[in-house]
């Protein structure tokens, strides 16, 4: 059969339900990505290290709870990404080294979404995006003291950030590293 290193485009059917892990690491030819509906799962390093992955789309409605750790870490031409409305959590480390990806629309106004959990570095060196609007779903993590935190390491490196948005009044933006290069967020 083909070798998978040689996909430039890959469609999944709405018949498949899981993507899993190192599914398509390292597959350096893919380009873009459609995903179909029936996705359920899309597990850890399933599409790292595609250098030249440009564009992933699913459908808005597609019952997908978490992208895995890793997912599409090292998508170097990665532009942008719409999470799915269910989409719950994102993994660890899940966007890191994704230099070109401008955009990550994790919200939209009068829609609700159902993302609760972004992982560790998530965003880490996306260093083309220039804003993160969070849903109003997205209360951050439990810090010590019960307080509601969006760790800044997340989208340490990310040296084009300029905006990071949240309807949420108990969200507090607090650095986690003493590297942390983003100056601060903003509730509106």
């Amino acid at each position: 059969g083909m070798a998978a290193g040689n996909i430039v485009q890959l469609t999944i059917g709405s018949n498949l339900i899981g993507i899993g892990k190192y599914a398509f690491n390292n597959c350096v030819n893919i380009k873009d990505v459609q995903l179909g509906n029936g996705l359920n799962s899309l597990e850890d390093y399933a599409f790292a290290n595609c250098r030249n992955l440009n564009t992933v789309s699913m459908d808005f409605n597609t019952n997908l709870p978490m992208l895995g750790a890793y997912a599409f870490s090292n998508c170097e031409q990665l532009q942008s990404f719409e999470v799915p409305t269910l989409l719950e959590a994102i993994g660890d480390f899940c966007f890191q080294n994704c230099s070109s990806l401008k955009s990550i629309k994790l919200t939209d106004k009068g829609v609700s979404y159902g993302l609760r959990r972004i992982g560790y570095k998530a965003f880490e060196n996306c260093s083309s995006l220039e804003r993160l609007d969070l849903p109003g779903s997205y209360d951050g993590a439990e810090d010590q003291k019960g307080d509601n935190v969006f760790h800044l390491s997340t989208v340490r490196g990310c040296i084009s950030l300029k905006s990071i948005s949240t309807p949420s009044q108990r969200l507090r933006f607090v650095s986690d590293a003493p590297d942390a290069d983003f100056p601060g967020g903003d509730n509106d």
